[in-house]
C-alpha cells in the first residue's frame, strides 16, 4: 500500500459515528533522513489519541518511551526549530461496533500496557516505534495496512 502524503493537513477524516484507526508516519531527523517514524492514531465516539513510542522515556517514567497524545494526531516529527517534517497516511480501517477498526482499537487500548518493550528503545535494529506499530499490526494481518520498507525496527 502506498502511503499518501497529508501535507500540512491539520485534521484526518474524522466519522464521529465509526471506529477508526489510521497508521502514519513521517520522516525523521536522525540518524538518516530516509527513515521513518510510526504511529497510530485511533477514533472512538469522537475522541481521537495518537500512540507511539518515542525516544525518550516519559517525564513521569511510569510507562517507559510509549506515549498517548503527546503530539497533535497528524503532527509530523521535527525537522527544524520551527518545522516539522509532513506526515503521511500508510494506512486505515474504520467501521462500526462489530468491525475490524473496533478490534484494533480495543487491542490498543488494553494490549499497549503489556507492550514488551515499552522499557527498551534503540534506534536501529529496535525495538522503537516501528517496533510498537508493528507488533499491533501483527495480530491484524487482514487490516492490510503494511509498514514501509524504512520502518527500521519493524522486524525487530
Amino acid at each position: 500500500m502506498k502511503s499518501i502524503s497529508l501535507n500540512n493537513m491539520k485534521q484526518l477524516p474524522i466519522n464521529k459515528d465509526q471506529y477508526q484507526v489510521y497508521v502514519l508516519s513521517s520522516r525523521t531527523r536522525k540518524p538518516v533522513h530516509f527513515a521513518v517514524h510510526t504511529w497510530i492514531v485511533t477514533v472512538s465516539n469522537g475522541k481521537i489519541d495518537r500512540w507511539e513510542i518515542l525516544h525518550q522515556k516519559s517525564e513521569d517514567n511510569t510507562t517507559g518511551y510509549f506515549y498517548r497524545n503527546a503530539h497533535p494526531p497528524v503532527q509530523g516529527l521535527k525537522k527544524g526549530f520551527f518545522t516539522n517534517w509532513d506526515s503521511n497516511l500508510i494506512g486505515s480501517v474504520s467501521g462500526d461496533q462489530y468491525s475490524l477498526a473496533k478490534r484494533i482499537l480495543d487491542y490498543i487500548e488494553n494490549r499497549t500496557p503489556t507492550y514488551p518493550h515499552q522499557n527498551k528503545y534503540s534506534i536501529y535494529p529496535g525495538p522503537n516505534s516501528n517496533t510498537y506499530v508493528a507488533w499491533i499490526l501483527k495480530e491484524f494481518p487482514t487490516s492490510g495496512i503494511k509498514l514501509p520498507w524504512n520502518a527500521f525496527g519493524k522486524n525487530y
